[in-house]
């Protein structure tokens, strides 16, 4: 049976797996990441690329643990410990990254803030991905794709290693002298505990993400938590074109980031906001504030449907859904600045975007009866739901409801150590990641992605720090 040797095994090649072994490397760490999927990336390759960071005054670490609290709507942030480890430790991935050649816009502002603390990555998350594997490679680390891990190996009751197959269907263990550690994801693509702890399963943007890293630590004494309703996080969005899209046919490396980062510097924020928009009309959600301007969402069915960011009522699984501007609303949307969908500070998609980059989602109408025979709904209803709104219509569509994320995950303590349901780590285990959050909630952009980054980082960190070679 082929056998790998290293320091530490990181099961996960997203964002948090590949900032785990690259900064591995760099602390003189032999590390070997296998990947489940065909390639890497994870969730963090599907995000719009932003991250947190309290990076100076008059910003500050406590204030953006105030703002993360706040937004929980009064349901509390679930772990204070790992909320003030993030807060503090985000600055120093920030810098970090920059180290690595990752260039930003920002910080911008973002709606929940009490200060300008979001960085957009250029040109998109992908450079996040394609920067940490090279960092794993050029220190002397190694990457799998499409490896299957069967169960953890133990040594009396330490974590040693993991054993599983390859995608040709070969046999591999891969053994660890100081750690293993999980970046497997949150379990948005497992339908059983998205029920369980968040009364509904929406479908998962990433599917990969289906909680195996859970079943994992389970078997080693770790411990799933979950941060209850503060965690729910799906979202509307616009299904998919065929093929790659315009954006991420933007070459993710140092070079192109570097050129942006010039253009943003010199350009003014609306003509680079513009440019990346013709980039993420592919890529970007409808907003809710677009009724705020005279947009309507119709469901498959023709029923007018009210929604807004973190409603869990309105949007039904598996439905499609239509938004419909009037002739009023079409002019708003064309001649005062109103956007379709928004990535604070960085990407804009206005109606003229959508009419350019994405013919196959925008549709006019003369009636509402054409409006009903495009999405297929009973005419009589959709009249109903546009009554009082004159035609011609605009309708951008079909979207769906998505699951983007869940919190909540392996119970862990600020070293970033597995915990048992007596609150002692399992020894040789880490998590990173939404599979090392706890039941921290991390509403607001920039939050999710930045643990994941931090998280993998500190788990490096500490691990050269606490963890002796057992060889």
């Amino acid at each position: 049976m082929p056998q790998l040797t290293c320091d530490v095994v990181v099961l996960g090649g997203g964002g948090a797996g590949l900032a785990t072994a690259a900064r591995a490397g760099e602390l003189g760490l032999s590390a070997v990441v296998l990947e489940r999927a065909d390639q890497l990336g994870g969730t963090t390759a599907r995000a719009v690329g932003s991250v947190a960071a309290a990076a100076g005054p008059p910003d500050s670490p406590d204030l953006h643990a105030r703002d993360i609290a706040a937004l929980t709507g009064g349901d509390g942030v679930g772990h204070e410990t790992l909320l003030h480890t993030f807060v503090r430790s985000a600055p120093g991935t920030l810098a970090w990254l920059r180290s690595l050649g990752i260039r930003f816009v920002g910080p911008v502002h973002d709606d929940g803030s009490s200060a300008h603390r979001l960085y957009n990555a250029l040109p998109h998350a992908g450079i996040y991905v394609h920067v940490l594997e090279g960092r794993v490679r050029s220190t002397g680390g190694q990457v799998h794709t499409g490896f299957r891990a069967g169960r953890l190996l133990r040594d009396g009751g330490r974590v040693v290693g993991v054993e599983g197959r390859t995608r040709d269907g070969e046999q591999l263990v891969c053994r660890a002298s100081r750690a293993v550690v999980l970046a497997t994801g949150d379990f948005s693509g497992n339908d059983e505990l998205k029920r369980q702890h968040l009364g509904t399963a929406y479908p998962p943007i990433n599917p990969s993400n289906d909680g195996s890293g859970f079943a994992l630590a389970a078997s080693a004494g770790g411990v799933l938590r979950s941060a209850g309703r503060a965690g729910w996080a799906h979202e509307l969005r616009f299904v998919a074109p065929a093929g790659r899209t315009l954006l991420r046919r933007v070459p993710p490396s140092r070079a192109t980031s570097a050129v942006l980062a010039h253009l943003a510097g010199r350009a003014p924020r609306r003509v680079f906001g513009a440019l990346v928009s013709a980039l993420s009309t592919t890529y970007l959600a409808p907003s809710p504030s677009v009724q705020e301007h005279g947009a309507v969402l119709l469901s498959g069915g023709g029923r007018r449907v009210d929604w807004g960011a973190g409603d869990d009522h309105a949007l039904v699984p598996g439905e499609n859904y239509a938004i419909v501007l009037d002739r009023a609303a079409t002019r708003t949307f064309e001649t005062s600045g109103a956007f379709i969908s928004t990535a604070p500070g960085i990407a804009y998609a206005g109606l003229s975007d959508y009419r350019r980059f994405r013919r196959d989602l925008w549709h006019r109408c003369a009636t509402a009866d054409e409006v009903a025979a495009t999405i297929g709904a009973p005419a009589e209803r959709v009249t109903d739901a546009l009554a009082g709104r004159p035609g011609p219509f605009v309708l951008l569509g079909p979207a769906r409801a998505v699951q983007i994320l869940t919190d909540g995950g392996l119970d862990v303590d600020e070293s970033l150590r597995v915990l048992t349901d007596r609150g002692l780590p399992v020894p040789g285990l880490y998590a990173v990641g939404a599979a090392g959050q706890s039941c921290l909630a991390l509403p607001g952009h920039g939050n999710h992605l930045g643990w994941a980054l931090t998280s993998g980082r500190l788990a490096a960190e500490r691990i050269r720090a606490q963890e002796a070679d057992r060889w």
